[in-house]
């Protein structure tokens, strides 16, 4: 998932809301808006690609191309094996509309969407074709939910009582039961960003207090939800879980870190997490900065030798107990998305061209493309079937421009 540009900085959200950890507060949804989308604008053509499935081996099924730019910010597979995707058609550069596509076997097609404007990214999820939630955040004024059902779209806006919200993550644990969890645009970096988890049940909006700095979560059942993110008092990765009535913090293993004179502001934070069946899966990173091998005192001037070290994260929850994995290899950073790939392993993107995939504690690498970055990935649930979305940039008529192209595993 693309952050917007003032927050492309590591992923280091500092604050809770305020409310007392075990009580959500309303946040009371706007009406129906009057959402005509009609039929798709006939503006995105996409072309599947010949070539037959390859099981076992990741290949590019079908193409968006055109006269706009496109991009594909996140995708959702449903229990019957469909997908869905969202992101944007326009001109490169501008805020474009709104793009749905749906996915059946190697053919994707456009679907109707709300007729808005996209600033930054938007995200997908749900339980069926008539369960179908986005939250979008426009060019201008609130941030929105979108739900699909009956065959109609409704909206209802998250960022005029809650505040500024960014989202970060949306999951569709039950049929119209919808949470996500955001934070601020208005700060200067993700280090300053409060995060904020809100639920949808029932008609209404319910923003939560949790226990962490939320950066992802998880349904692990219709009433108990995971979320992952980070302490900004210890600066260690974090997760909390809730049962439908109260958020308890986890007791994760302390992270060991680095010390010395050559190290500064170390940090780690949890990204993205998935739920097993039996356990969780999260992955993060840990950072600090290495100011050089004569170390530097408070105050003293960087001499042109720092640099920026990183190291994956992955921590597994099983039988009850959390276990951790740092490596200088695998995917790091803060757009980091998960997609189960069976047998306790997963697949891994980060916004790059490349795709990870995790197994036990090994990384390996399957995809590494070229003037591409992979933007989202989602797998059907209960098979080895899983779809990614990626975007190329290019020239056309001496102009920048921008094609998305789905790719797919069996």
């Amino acid at each position: 998932m693309r952050l917007p540009t003032v927050l492309t900085v590591l992923l280091m959200v500092t604050a809770c809301s305020a409310a007392p950890a075990d009580r959500a507060s309303r946040v009371p949804a706007t009406a129906r808006s009057n959402l005509t989308p009609g039929k798709p604008t006939p503006a995105v053509e996409t072309s599947p690609l010949p070539g037959g499935t390859r099981s076992g081996r990741w290949r590019q099924t079908s193409v968006n191309h055109g006269r706009h730019s496109t991009t594909i910010s996140d995708l959702t597979v449903l229990a019957d094996g469909t997908a869905y995707a969202i992101g944007e058609f326009g001109t490169y550069g501008e805020p474009g509309e709104l793009l749905l596509q749906r996915g059946e076997g190697g053919i994707w097609r456009q679907e109707a969407a709300p007729r808005v404007r996209v600033e930054y990214d938007s995200l997908i999820s749900g339980t069926s074709a008539d369960d179908l939630w986005i939250v979008h955040h426009g060019e201008s004024g609130p941030v929105r939910a979108f739900h699909r059902a009956g065959g109609a779209w409704s909206a209802t806006v998250l960022g005029n009582t809650i505040g500024d919200f960014y989202p970060l993550d949306l999951d569709v644990v039950a049929p119209g039961k919808a949470w996500s969890v955001g934070c601020s645009t208005r700060a200067d970096s993700l280090s300053e960003c409060p995060s904020t988890v809100v639920e949808f049940h029932g008609g209404t909006w319910r923003r939560h207090s949790v226990p962490i700095t939320a950066r992802s979560l998880t349904g692990h059942g219709p009433s108990h939800v995971w979320a992952v993110g980070y302490d900004p008092s210890t600066k260690q990765p974090a997760a909390a879980s809730f049962d439908g009535a109260t958020w308890t913090r986890a007791r994760l293993p302390r992270l060991p870190r680095p010390t010395g004179r050559r190290v500064r502001d170390w940090r780690a934070s949890l990204v993205d997490v998935l739920s097993t069946g039996d356990g969780l899966l999260a992955v993060g990173y840990t950072t600090w900065l290495d100011v050089g091998p004569d170390g530097r005192e408070d105050g003293e001037e960087d001499e042109g030798d720092d640099q920026y070290v990183f190291r994956s994260l992955v921590m597994r929850l099983s039988a009850g107990r959390w276990s951790h994995h740092l490596s200088p290899h695998g995917p790091m950073g803060d757009e980091l998305e998960l997609a189960p790939a069976g047998q306790g392993d997963a697949w891994v993107a980060n916004g790059t061209p490349s795709l990870w995939r995790l197994s036990g504690t090994r990384w390996v690498r399957h995809l590494n493309l070229q003037d591409t970055s992979i933007e989202a990935i989602a797998s059907w649930p209960g098979t080895s079937t899983a779809w990614a979305a990626t975007v190329t940039e290019t020239f056309r008529d001496g102009s920048p421009h921008r094609h998305s192209a789905y790719w797919r595993i069996d």
